[in-house]
């Protein structure tokens, strides 16, 4: 079975003998154009009007200057890619920056536990400083009512001691006015006698 190839046919196979899909006379057309216009840089060159509107944004322009045989979906993946690419970029800046916070801040944290433990050991210092106090008011104050008590007894001793002189100094002028009386009495005798 045989067939006989058509001479488009066979200017369509590559050098390999396989055939090249059938292209379209409105696809050859587009393809002429697209050639056309990069050849001549000049997208008006080749109908030779004038643009209505502004130049092509600078997305369209890349996309025909580098790929005039890519269709629209070709160049919407690009722009997507694109966008991801970029949004990558900037996930993968702030996820660096965020990595060097957290380390940052591992330090700061570091430096925080030794400083609170710095002030613990601190914070004992004082309450040990303070029981001290305590301690020793506690001592005063002991000493105090000692002394309080030791003044109480001397209080009392003196006043016994004060009590009983007083009572031997009454004893004692009774002792010596009953000596006078008697020292009265005997030489009013002598003298009557």
């Amino acid at each position: 079975m045989e067939s006989k190839m058509s001479e488009d046919d066979a200017r369509r196979q590559d050098s390999n003998g396989q055939p090249d899909l059938p292209v379209s006379v409105h696809g050859d057309a587009e393809r002429k154009t697209a050639q056309a216009i990069k050849a001549s840089g000049n997208p008006n060159s080749i109908t030779g009007d004038e643009p209505d509107n502004p130049p092509s944004p600078w997305f369209h322009r890349f996309m025909h200057k580098h790929f005039p045989d890519a269709s629209p979906h070709d160049h919407w993946t690009l722009l997507f890619t694109a966008v991801i690419a970029f949004s990558t970029l900037i996930y993968t800046l702030a996820s660096v920056w965020t990595l060097v916070e957290i380390r940052a801040g591992g330090v700061d944290t570091h430096n925080l536990a030794v400083a609170a433990a710095n002030q613990a050991s601190h914070t004992e210092e004082i309450a040990q400083a303070a029981q001290d106090q305590v301690d020793a008011a506690n001592e005063i104050s002991d000493a105090a009512d000692s002394f309080s008590e030791t003044a109480e007894t001397a209080v009392e001793e003196f006043r016994k001691a004060a009590d009983q002189s007083a009572g031997a100094s009454k004893q004692s002028a009774t002792n010596a006015e009953r000596t006078i009386k008697n020292a009265q009495e005997s030489f009013r005798n002598d003298q009557r006698a």
